[in-house]
């Protein structure tokens, strides 16, 4: 009997069984369906005393026995109140394992939620010294044009490249500006061999060859960097007010103006971050937070896989708000987003392709049974 039942249903007559109004019938097929409940709480998916004790209960509620699990200390979920053990574990299993829904399956059979909308792709506006304007993703491969000593390639791969051509050469010091849009993302190779990605809705200035005692550039949105070593001239990046500065190392920052905080992300080496008066040296794993208009820094231990899931082509969300989750999604599928509602008092972790078709998402998220989506166009509304 077991597989007869979706995981929308066995909510459902779970929630039930919570309420103490399940028949006999019912509470038969709840344990009917324990194999396949156990895989789910064997999921690496709880850290914290709370979470485990929590879990404990539901076990018990449910007669499994299950023999302890070491956790995995990079994944952990943090409920609302509100929210079943259930319906986040889930969410979990169909983003962390992508896990296909049963033949059958409600989920299977809906409507999709949104049929137009694709996920983004490379695609960026390259706004030259004069003002001029290239589309990067309709350029043709190879030289898009020259600037000074510096060559500006397109690649096969689609990344832009800046050679220089003429080290000797003395030029005019220009700028230039790489910009994605909303379902945008691009790498572009700098002068010096650094490389950068820019996440959607980012953009990023820099001198079209490194002169002087530093590499400056400034950036808005999500950028990360692999910086070409160069202990002569310091690579500095600067952003909200803030400046982080490097010889060369990997680290991601987040800056986005619609987001109350700044997020710089070390991977590896070491940087330095700045702002007014205060001024942090990061190790490798750690992140400093930014609140405007403050001049602190608050120093934690980053979740890497989340950080870095934009760039490894993964939405990857850990005890987040639907809002925080929406303001990526809205900027990788360009889509607008409208709230109904009281939706202050849930978070959700989990992952999944960002170049799945958004009905993934939606309809994942819509399984939890605490956020429901209305769609009209490329507007998305949210309600509880």
């Amino acid at each position: 009997m077991a597989n007869q039942i979706t995981e929308q249903e066995y909510l459902r007559l779970f929630k039930k069984y919570q309420a103490g109004k399940a028949s006999q019938n019912e509470i038969e097929l709840i344990n009917g369906y324990q194999d396949e409940f156990e895989n789910i709480l064997q999921q690496p998916i709880l850290q914290t005393q709370e979470d485990v004790a929590t879990e404990t209960r539901i076990k018990q509620r449910l007669q499994i026995n299950i023999q302890p699990k070491k956790l995995s200390p990079g994944f952990s979920f943090k409920w609302a109140a509100a929210l079943l053990i259930f319906s986040a574990a889930a969410l979990y299993i169909n983003h962390y394992t992508q896990k296909p829904a049963a033949e059958g399956a409600v989920v299977k059979n809906q409507k999709p939620l949104l049929q137009t909308v694709q996920p983004g792709s490379n695609k960026a506006i390259l706004t030259l010294a004069s003002g001029k304007q290239v589309s990067l993703d309709d350029a043709a491969n190879g030289t898009i044009t020259n600037q000074g000593s510096v060559e500006i390639k397109k690649l096969k791969d689609g990344s832009v490249k800046y050679d220089q051509v003429n080290a000797d050469a003395t030029t005019e010091i220009t700028y230039n500006t790489i910009t994605t849009p909303k379902g945008g993302q691009y790498q572009v190779a700098l002068p010096d061999g650094t490389i950068v990605w820019l996440n959607a809705a980012s953009s990023l200035k820099f001198p079209t060859a490194f002169t002087g005692s530093e590499r400056r550039v400034e950036l808005s949105g999500e950028v990360y960097f692999e910086v070409a070593k160069n202990k002569l001239k310091p690579f500095k990046v600067a952003f909200s007010n803030q400046v982080v500065e490097v010889l060369g190392t990997h680290f991601n920052i987040s800056a986005y103006k619609d987001e109350d905080q700044s997020r710089t992300t070390l991977l590896e080496g070491s940087v330095r971050i700045s702002k007014l008066n205060s001024s942090k040296l990061l190790i490798p794993g750690q992140q400093a937070i930014s609140e405007a208009p403050a001049d602190k820094f608050v120093l934690v231990t980053a979740n890497l896989d989340e950080v870095m899931g934009w760039k490894n082509g993964l939405f990857v969300f850990k005890s987040k708000s639907i809002q925080s989750i929406m303001k990526q999604v809205a900027r990788w599928y360009d889509i607008e987003v409208v709230y109904q509602g009281s939706l202050h008092n849930q978070v959700y972790g989990g992952q999944i392709s960002k170049y799945s078709n958004i009905n993934d998402l939606l309809t994942k998220l819509e399984l939890t049974g605490t956020v429901h989506f209305k769609v009209d166009g490329r507007r998305v509304v949210v309600s509880d």
